[in-house]
């Protein structure tokens, strides 16, 4: 998981100087918690989250730009001391809204993607299965910029479309999340 942040960024900060002159860029890495809800919230626990992303302001209110994130959460399993993980791997293009660049920024963002969901770790038994399905993340924070560098926190909650994980029903995904970046 580590290893895929790392890549990213790198592969982020690599692409950066082929951008137009005069289009403000942002890069960010960002850091938090996940919870699933619905079904699939009841058999799993709290876990960690992460990313990356890059976009480019469109216009002084619109930024437009890609996101990798990711998640892992542990199933509740009693007397289990290395339970299954469901692994969250997800790619989707984003819209942010905001008053404009200030020090302090509240923003608001919609997107659209692909979801994958892999089990790892163990057996999760007959009721659990990887699946790919559609998202539609959507987030509201605030960031702080002090030049180049952006600090935020970021509340989101990622609709999975048509998931099947787990028989029992699907769920969607909260995730909190700290934000580290750069505005160039």
């Amino acid at each position: 998981m580590l290893v895929r942040v790392v890549l990213s960024a790198a592969l982020l900060l690599w692409s950066a100087p082929v951008a137009a002159k005069g289009l403000e860029l942002s890069l960010g890495v960002e850091g938090g918690v996940s919870r699933y809800t619905g079904a699939l919230g009841g058999t799993l626990k709290a876990g960690a989250s992460w990313g990356v992303h890059a976009e480019a302001r469109a216009t002084s209110w619109l930024s437009v730009g890609f996101a990798y994130s990711g998640s892992l959460n542990r199933l509740s399993v009693p007397g289990e001391e290395a339970p299954p993980l469901l692994v969250r791997d997800g790619a989707s293009a984003r819209a942010r809204l905001s008053p404009g660049r200030r020090s302090v920024e509240p923003f608001v963002e919609i997107g659209a993607g692909v979801s994958r969901l892999t089990l790892a770790r163990g057996d999760a038994g007959p009721r659990y299965r990887g699946d790919t399905t559609a998202e539609i993340p959507v987030a509201a924070g605030l960031m702080l910029h002090a030049d180049a560098l952006d600090v935020g926190l970021k509340l989101g909650y990622v609709t999975l479309l048509g998931n099947s994980v787990y028989e029992g029903g699907g769920g969607h995904l909260l995730t909190g999340c700290l934000t580290l970046g750069t505005s160039f």
